[in-house]
């Protein structure tokens, strides 16, 4: 059972959208440690903001190596056809789901 399982089902959280964003950033010290990869090398920083229909559920910022990265996008045919998709003051496109 993941963590969304849980919250899920012991404390009735639904899920209304979540915003991750990718960065590529040079690996600081700590993360080249943690990660057995060199300082200074090419990673990628992976943010996440999840929301329920209140707000913010969920906060995450991670690192991945750049030599072992792997982007994979599953889209559902049902959420395609449902999309709303809203304009940011950025100008980026964010679907909520």
């Amino acid at each position: 059972m993941d963590l969304y399982d849980i919250l899920t089902e012991r404390f009735n959280v639904n899920f209304t959208k979540a915003v991750e964003s990718f960065q590529p950033v040079n690996t600081r010290k700590h993360e080249a440690e943690l990660l057995e990869y060199k300082e200074n090398h090419p990673s990628m920083m992976i943010e996440r903001i999840t929301y329920d229909k209140i707000g913010i559920i969920e906060y995450t910022v991670g690192i991945a190596r750049g030599d072992r990265f792997k982007y994979r996008v599953v889209l559902n045919v049902f959420i395609l056809n449902n999309m709303n998709i809203n304009s940011e003051s950025r100008g980026e496109n964010i679907p909520s789901i």
